[in-house]
C-alpha cells in the first residue's frame, strides 16, 4: 500500500472551517509519532527513493519503506526526464506537505522482512495478549447515545456505546464506559454516523432516522481517488517496475 499524506493545504483547510487545531503543523508530530521510517539504501535513492529526514517518525509502530523491487530498474530515471520536460520537476519527498512533482513514494512495508505492514501488524498484534484487550467480531452499525433527545437549542449529544451485528445476524450492544471513538474510514464512517442520526436532518428524516445531530456536510463531497495509468509503446529496451 502505498503511503501518501494528503497536501497541507488540505490539512489547513480543516482549521480554516472552523476546526481549531486541525491544521499541517499540529498534526504532522502525530504522523511521525506513529511512522518508523526505514531509510532507503543507497541504491535504492539511485533508482528515485528520497525522504527528508525532518518529515518522518524513525521509531514507531508502523513500518515505512521502499520495494524492493525496485532494484536495477532503468525505468525511473527516463520518467523522471519526460516528466521533467513538461514542467513537473522532481519532488524529494511527497510527504512533506507539498505532492506536486514526480516522485517515488514508499509504502506500508518492512523492505528488509519484504513484508507488507497494515494496521494490525503495527498495533494490534503486538498488544494482542493484553488482558483489558477484547476483539469481537462484528460490522457496527450505529452509535448508541446517552440521551433521547434530538437535536435542538442546548442539546448535547454523548455516545453511550455502538450496536453491531454478529457473524450469525444477531443483533448487539455494547456500552462504554468512558469514551466511544469511531474509526471505520472514508467510506463506512460517514455511513454509520448518518445511521446513527449524524448529517443532514431533512435527509435523515426521509430514510426513517430520528436526527440527533445536525451535521450536514455528513456523506457529502466524496471524491473518489483517481487513477489514470499511461500506457505506451517504444522502442527502448527498459527493464523495471512502476516508480510508483
Amino acid at each position: 500500500m502505498a503511503y501518501v499524506r494528503g497536501d497541507k493545504a488540505q490539512f489547513d483547510a480543516w482549521e480554516e472551517l472552523g476546526n481549531s487545531g486541525w491544521n499541517w503543523k499540529e498534526i504532522l508530530p502525530y504522523y511521525k509519532k506513529v511512522e518508523k521510517m526505514l531509510a532507503p539504501e543507497p541504491w535504492q535513492v539511485e533508482l528515485g527513493a528520497s525522504v527528508q529526514p525532518e518529515n518522518h517518525g524513525f521509531d514507531g509502530e508502523l513500518h515505512v519503506g521502499f520495494a524492493i523491487t525496485r532494484q536495477n530498474s532503468s525505468f525511473y530515471r527516463g520518467v523522471q526526464q519526460s516528466w521533467a520536460n513538461l514542467g513537473q520537476v522532481a519532488n524529494d519527498d511527497i510527504n512533506s506537505g507539498t505532492t506536486r512533482g514526480f516522485g517515488v513514494s514508499p509504502q506500508t512495508i518492512d523492505p528488509k522482512l519484504n513484508q507488507r505492514w497494515d494496521s494490525a501488524t503495527a498495533f494490534l498484534w503486538p498488544i494482542a495478549g493484553r488482558p483489558n484487550l477484547h476483539l469481537i467480531n462484528g460490522t457496527a452499525t450505529r452509535v448508541v447515545w446517552s440521551t433521547d433527545k434530538g437535536i435542538g437549542a442546548g442539546v448535547h449529544a454523548e455516545a453511550s456505546g455502538v450496536e453491531y451485528i454478529t457473524p450469525n445476524k444477531q443483533r448487539r450492544t455494547i456500552l462504554a464506559s468512558r469514551e466511544v471513538v469511531l474509526s471505520a474510514g472514508t467510506f463506512r464512517t460517514p455511513l454509520i454516523l448518518e445511521r446513527s442520526g449524524v448529517g443532514n436532518p431533512d435527509l435523515l428524516k426521509k430514510l426513517g432516522i430520528r436526527p440527533i445531530v445536525d451535521l450536514p456536510g455528513v456523506g457529502e463531497n466524496f471524491v473518489d481517488q483517481s487513477n489514470t495509468p499511461i500506457v505506451f509503446m517504444t522502442k527502448d529496451n527498459l527493464h523495471g517496475g512502476n516508480p510508483r
